[in-house]
């Protein structure tokens, strides 16, 4: 899956859950970053991604 920053840099990665599990990879298309997430959860699965995927998104692939 493909999914743009706010400052149009454009990610691709995977994500998966199972119950009380969520978890994710991304990376720029040169590979030169890369981010991996796993979080535990206590809630039903939701669309989009966990709020702490998307904090971590931005902090390493916004410029």
């Amino acid at each position: 899956m493909s999914s743009p920053m706010p400052d149009g840099t454009v990610v691709w990665g995977k994500t998966g859950s199972d119950p009380g599990y969520r978890s994710g990879v991304f990376a720029s298309r040169d590979l030169g970053v890369r981010a991996v997430y796993a979080v535990g959860t206590t809630a039903p699965p939701a669309s989009g991604p966990p709020p702490v995927a998307q904090r971590l998104a931005l902090a390493v692939f916004a410029r």
